[in-house]
């Protein structure tokens, strides 16, 4: 499964992580228009990981239909007004916790608005015990949370503008599901400040 689709299973990967200071002087989000909206204070125990290595970064239509995972979403991005996406991934040292962000540019807020609502039916899809949560603050977002044998992640999906923004926290379980959806939702806030 590619590392960066929706999913609720956590990436493995199978190196080291990088180191806290970063991957690279040469970071492609630097330069990026929507790369650089991407935040990245993060915790303190996550660490970002190198884009090539895990398949992040700039995301053009054809990488984004393949990352979407479903039938037909290469046709649908280009009638939703797909523009440019960037994706970044900070996983813990032991590869236990996975933090995903995704900021995708559409052409119309209404494209964004029919992104961010297919990727939240997709993760719902992918659990057998999908839970809604609230987002205080911003109520056109759709906070999902579920469990699956590898994991569970609890993500947050909603449209700033142009723009639709996932933010994931998975894990192996090691938090409890109301912890997980408290760090997965101010992580959220953050990012929508940002933009």
């Amino acid at each position: 499964m590619n590392s960066t689709s929706t999913s609720l299973s956590i990436p493995k990967p199978t190196a080291e992580p990088a180191s806290p200071e970063g991957v690279s002087s040469t970071d492609p989000a630097v330069i990026d228009s929507v790369g650089t909206l991407i935040i990245r204070d993060v915790p303190a125990e996550f660490s970002l990981q190198d884009d090539d290595w895990v398949g992040a970064g700039p995301t053009d239509l054809n990488k984004a239909a393949a990352d979407a995972g479903f039938d037909g979403a290469k046709r649908f991005l280009e009638e939703a007004g797909f523009e440019r996406e960037y994706q970044r991934i900070w996983t813990t040292n032991n590869f236990g916790s996975t933090i995903y962000i995704r900021l995708a540019e559409f052409a119309t807020r209404n494209g964004a608005q029919l992104y961010c609502s297919r990727l939240a039916e997709i993760l719902r899809a992918k659990t057998s015990t999908p839970e809604a949560f609230a987002v205080d603050g911003v109520p056109s977002a759709i906070g999902v949370r579920g469990a699956d044998r590898d994991g569970s992640a609890s993500a947050v999906f909603a449209v700033k503008d142009k723009r639709c923004i996932e933010v994931l926290w998975g894990g192996t379980n090691d938090l409890s599901a109301k912890e997980q959806i408290r760090k997965a939702t101010e992580l959220f806030n953050r990012q929508y400040v940002a933009l």
